[in-house]
């Protein structure tokens, strides 16, 4: 019998895995993580799985069992909405999943029931003359999209049963429920078997037969019903997903930029989306997301950036999820590598030797060429933004010293070029977005080298979020 296959090293999307202790050195330029076969092992994915099944609610041993039954899946986003109601397309392919969801061809049968719909061979698959669990309305329609009541879920079910050639002796006098006459003819014997059966205990004391099915009481009665009438004759389906190669290729390490590369990426239900959480902090305070994108070359890839993360430097932990096309998440793998971000350390040790007038301070090294943008936090700096820039040339160099904001400008023309969003820090000196033409175009937008007239060359959304932002009187240092 097959049992469900899933990494059990981690279930939950907020992962909570040690990181190593951080240090500044940079130990390798690529990281390959190879996960080994022997960390699968076989067990059911909990209930709990999902993000809105809580541990003590009533419905999660019930979602656990036809979730690895594979007879109902999640509903997107690692979710399964237990309290959505459920429709009657959706419980015709719940019991086309039961009988191993036979494949029938397509007949316009009822006009609502196109083509290619989730729900199209269920449905023709179930109304067929030899199953017979589902009949039209009398204008022969359908209405796949109508919420499903509880007499009708019930009815199905005991026409199934009895397509099955299921025991369906058993019943029960529905005269102890205040609401039995509120029972619909055509219910009336499938209800007495379903209370019978144990499969419907009842709704606050009531049969409450008009009422709506929610997914969760979906799930509890198709499992009574297995339970009941198909004992040990359901096996659990294979879940798994594996990540084999993840690999850290440096944009720059000492800027704490690093591209992550997923590749040789199996799921058992199909890849619909690829998330990742990275962290650098043990307590993961410093957690983010990231989606990662199909790349040409067939592997899956996204870029990371420290300043997502507190600008945290050291041992970065990068845990790989993978959501299949039934809605469900499961972990797939991880790898860790040392970011070392000497540079940017750098430059934010020198910040908190200076003082400002305003809650900012900006700081350029005009040797690695790069730019903080520092906010007050008490007595000390912390890092805002931390960019490439295109301090002066050799034969023309930025001015060197503490300065502050001056004047600030849309933008100017000189040296056959147009420069936008100025800021002034001392007479000529300017911050401002790298060089455009007359008409618009870039001239020469190269940054991370020193290249410019004196100016500090930023970015235009950089140089632009300095002249919103910045206010007269911050404190300027050039070193």
């Amino acid at each position: 019998m097959k049992k469900c296959i899933y990494r059990v090293i981690a279930i939950a999307f907020t992962v909570i895995i040690a990181a190593s202790s951080l240090t500044s050195n940079v130990s390798a330029v690529k990281v390959s993580s190879k996960i080994p076969n022997d960390e699968i092992t076989t067990t059911a994915i909990p209930g709990t799985n999902f993000d809105d099944v809580a541990a003590d609610a009533w419905f999660t041993p019930y979602v656990e069992y036809v979730l690895n039954k594979g007879i109902m899946a999640g509903v997107g986003n690692n979710t399964f909405a237990p309290s959505e109601t459920i429709c009657r397309a959706q419980f015709a392919t719940i019991l086309h999943r039961l009988s191993g969801s036979q494949p029938v061809p397509y007949a316009t049968l009822f006009p609502d029931v196109p083509d290619n719909a989730f729900y199209t061979t269920p449905v023709l698959w179930a109304a067929q003359e030899n199953v017979n669990v589902i009949t039209g309305y009398e204008n022969r329609f359908f209405g796949p999209n109508d919420p499903i009541t509880r007499e009708q879920l019930v009815t199905m079910l005991y026409r199934y049963a009895g397509y099955r050639n299921l025991d369906t002796k058993v019943t029960a006098d529905l005269i102890e429920y205040p609401d039995a006459s509120s029972v619909s003819d055509f219910a009336k014997e499938a209800m007495a078997w379903a209370v019978g059966a144990g499969i419907i205990t009842g709704d606050q004391g009531i049969l409450n037969p008009q009422g709506g099915s929610s997914r969760a009481v979906c799930a509890a009665m198709v499992q009574r019903f297995c339970d009941s009438l198909l004992p040990k004759e359901l096996p659990n389906v294979e879940m798994s997903t594996s990540c084999e190669n993840i690999t850290i290729t440096p944009g720059e390490f000492q800027d704490g930029t690093f591209w992550v590369k997923l590749t040789d990426i199996t799921a058992t239900h199909g890849v619909q989306k690829i998330v990742a959480a990275v962290w650098c902090n043990e307590n993961q305070d410093d957690i983010g997301y990231y989606q990662a994108e199909y790349q040409p070359d067939g592997s899956y890839g996204f870029s990371v950036n420290v300043a997502n993360h507190s600008f945290h430097f050291g041992t970065y932990k990068v845990a790989i999820f993978v959501t299949m096309n039934n809605g469900i998440r499961l972990y797939a793998g991880e790898t860790s590598q040392q970011i070392d971000g000497s540079q940017a350390i750098e430059l934010l040790q020198t910040a908190q030797n200076y003082s400002s007038s305003t809650n900012y301070l900006l700081v350029v090294n005009t040797t690695t060429c790069k730019t903080g943008v520092f906010f007050r936090n008490g007595n000390s700096w912390d890092y805002m933004y931390y960019w490439l820039c295109s301090p002066g040339a050799p034969s023309s160099p930025t001015i060197k010293g503490v300065f502050t904001v001056q004047a600030k400008g849309y933008g100017f023309y000189s040296y056959g070029s147009w420069q936008y969003y100025y800021t002034q820090f001392d007479g000529d000196y300017l911050f401002h977005s790298t060089t455009y033409n007359e008409d618009g175009s870039i001239q020469d937008d190269r940054l991370g080298m020193q290249l410019s007239h004196g100016c500090v060359r930023l970015n235009m959304n950089n140089s632009k979020w300095i002249y919103d932002n910045i206010p007269a009187g911050t404190t300027v240092v050039i070193y």
